[in-house]
């Protein structure tokens, strides 16, 4: 408990200094190993525990989730973790992942074989759905773009050409198709319109009865109404 405090004093003085400095960052502390080691993970929330006690200006808490680098997460673990700092009231933020296609065995227990790159595409669409289905999830951080000079060989989301790899395909499908809602709809004798999206920023194209198009913008927010009114003006 020594260990824990002296560790939780130079923590807290570090986010009071970067609070001091810009009070309007988001500010997270960092650690791995916390989704494959429970003796980390719980070490990790006790941390917080503490810095929450202190009231120190911690926004969320981060996870870098490359680490063992050839692992293989389950996804019960992965939620678990999940479900433990987003009980303590944090948003979640990943702030490091880089699964491999090095060719190198996988590790973990819970999936065998070698990390090629259909096996970094299929870890990474498994990662990421599960994530984004977690209600804590406030970001993931790919740590590295593409195969020249990264930092774990293998890890990019391209080749050295910049060409695309299988797991870039994987998000890109993911991210701007999957995880984006497209509707066409009439509105009913009301004028109101009703449907299930994203959350996120919507582009909206209204065509009235004489043809007219009137583009909105609007905002689909977690936690808000999501009640929006356009007025058209001939």
């Amino acid at each position: 408990m020594l260990l824990l405090v002296s560790y939780a004093d130079y923590v807290e003085k570090s986010l009071q200094w970067a609070h001091a400095a810009n009070p309007e960052a988001t500010l997270l502390i960092n650690e791995y190993n916390s989704i494959p080691k429970v003796s980390v993970r719980s070490r990790y929330a006790r941390l917080m525990k503490e810095l929450q006690k202190r009231n120190a200006p911690l926004s969320g808490i981060g996870i870098q989730a490359h680490e063992p680098r050839e692992a293989w997460f389950s996804p019960e673990d992965l939620w678990k973790t999940y479900d433990l700092y987003y009980g303590m009231g944090f948003p979640i933020h990943i702030t490091e992942l880089m699964p491999q296609s090095s060719g190198k065995e996988i590790t973990g227990g819970w999936r065998t074989g070698k990390w090629t790159e259909a096996a970094q595409a299929e870890f990474a669409d498994q990662f990421f759905r599960l994530s984004f289905g977690h209600p804590g999830l406030a970001s993931i951080n790919w740590w590295g773009f593409s195969e020249r000079d990264i930092w774990l060989p293998g890890g990019g989301l391209v080749d050295k050409e910049y060409n695309p790899k299988p797991v870039y395909d994987a998000l890109d499908k993911l991210i701007n198709k999957t995880w984006k809602t497209n509707l066409i709809a009439q509105t009913g004798k009301d004028g109101k319109i009703q449907f299930n999206g994203f959350f996120g920023d919507y582009d909206i194209k209204l065509t009235t009865v004489d043809g007219k198009v009137h583009v909105f913008q609007f905002h689909v927010g977690k936690d808000e109404t999501n009640s929006k009114v356009f007025t058209v003006n001939d």
